[in-house]
């Protein structure tokens, strides 16, 4: 049951049944066993949240510590690094760029879940002029983004749904 709720997650987030479905056991293969309580695997996959620090990878940007805790000042320094022109947030070029300079020498499972995080940050927060902003990168990291995403996909539906019974 869990799983067919966190399909139901994802298409709430605006995702296509197919990258749901395979979002779902990638995630849940990934996550797991760093979780658990007990070094024996669960078949059921299941993920603890008050050990989801020990799913933290390799080249990422630090925000959160090895204990889970969020580091105010590692968030300020991605956007003094990496938001060169002020403009309030990270466009592409500015996401890449940060993901190359945190880059650490082999690793690369931390590179590719680096560059897949933030891809997907990027598909899902940027706006018209492709600019992920400040706010929504940090509502990223407290995790209150995941409704907001899911309100405006819904708002978003009930208005193409609006237009076609005109």
């Amino acid at each position: 049951m869990r799983g067919a709720v966190a399909v139901a997650g994802f298409r709430r987030l605006g995702f296509n049944l197919l990258i749901s479905a395979l979002a779902v056991p990638f995630i849940h293969l990934s996550f797991s066993y760093p979780t658990l309580k007990s070094w024996i695997p669960d078949p059921r996959l299941p993920i603890y949240l008050d050990r989801i620090h020990r799913t933290k990878h390799g080249s990422d940007s630090e925000v959160f510590d090895t204990e889970g805790r969020f580091v105010p000042e590692k968030f300020e320094e991605i956007f003094s690094k990496f938001d060169r022109d002020n403009k309030g947030g990270l466009g592409w070029k500015d996401i890449q760029e940060m993901v190359y300079a945190n880059m650490n020498i082999n690793d690369p499972t931390g590179w590719t879940a680096e560059r897949l995080e933030w891809w997907v940050t990027y598909l899902l927060l940027r706006d018209h002029k492709g600019l992920v902003s400040k706010e929504k990168i940090r509502s990223l990291y407290d995790g209150t983004i995941w409704d907001v995403v899911a309100r405006e996909v819904e708002a978003k539906k009930n208005r193409t749904s609006a237009y076609k019974t005109d």
